[in-house]
């Protein structure tokens, strides 16, 4: 069939909106699939999201509860659906620790310290490995892992924990029978803690563990004024300053005896030398 000259242009311009039909048509079912695509991406992920959370949840549970095997179990499916994941890394490492099995714990220090290699400045991760560290019998270590975590990194700031983990510190350092090194860590945690009841008393308990008998009464004084109305809280302070003052006194007056007799003895050793 002939075209006339009239057909022509009519029929390319049919020509032209069908192509543009099908392409509109194609790019249409493109960004249909494109927004299904990634609905179901963003559904996906946030599904993979919430089962992380829940696995996390089911960790936590089981840790606090003492069944650090299931606390495994599922911090390890947490961190299958979000990898990575510090807080869950950090659980699994002190879940493997509390089995007090020799192969899981050597695996948490082995979890542990290639955390620290990532994040050598994290407090927590520090914490842990100065707690494990002490159960391996390696003091020195732990002393540093407890240094690290004092002046590492914190989230919120760290301020209480901080004052925590030097009480957690002195204890250590009493246990090694270096008290000197305790009693300071005391003095400075007692700086940078909250001045609470319970702050105070166990500051105070410390420092008398520490020989440090005098700072201890200051801070059971301090522990009777924040008692206040309670009446118990106010009994154990004023017990806890009569043992200091007793203990005082009691030293004071062994002092006294000892200086009467090294008095006594040395006029009778100057007449033993006359002779």
């Amino acid at each position: 069939m002939l075209i006339t000259v009239e057909e022509g242009p009519v029929e390319s311009r049919r020509l032209i909106l069908r192509d543009s039909l099908n392409v509109l048509g194609l790019l249409l079912t493109i960004t249909a699939l494109f927004a299904v695509t990634f609905f179901l991406f963003r559904s996906f992920s946030a599904h993979r999201a919430d089962l992380a959370q829940r696995w996390s949840a089911r960790g936590r549970m089981a840790l606090q509860a003492g069944k650090p095997d299931e606390a495994i179990t599922a911090l390890r499916t947490a961190l299958v659906y979000a990898p990575g994941t510090r807080d869950d890394e950090l659980l699994l490492a002190e879940a493997l620790e509390q089995t007090n099995r020799p192969e899981e714990a050597e695996e948490s220090y082995q979890y542990l310290t290639g955390l620290w290699t990532a994040d050598p400045g994290y407090g927590p991760i520090n914490l842990q490995l100065a707690r494990l560290e002490r159960k391996r019998d390696q003091p020195q270590d732990a002393i540093n892992s407890y240094r690290a975590a004092i002046y590492g990194t914190w989230q919120g700031g760290g301020l209480e924990e901080r004052a925590a983990v030097r009480l957690e510190l002195a204890q250590y350092l009493i246990a090694q029978h270096d008290l000197e090194a305790a009693h300071l860590e005391l003095l400075i945690a007692g700086g940078d803690a909250p001045e609470t009841y319970e702050r105070d008393m166990e500051i105070g308990s410390l420092l008398e563990q520490a020989i440090a008998a005098g700072d201890a009464e200051t801070y059971y004084r301090r522990a009777l004024q924040a008692a206040k109305r309670n009446r118990e809280e106010r009994d154990a302070a004023r017990d806890a300053i009569a043992r200091i003052e007793a203990a005082q006194a009691a030293a004071a007056v062994a002092a006294a005896q000892e200086e009467d007799s090294a008095a006594q003895k040395t006029p009778a050793a100057q007449t033993m030398g006359a002779r």
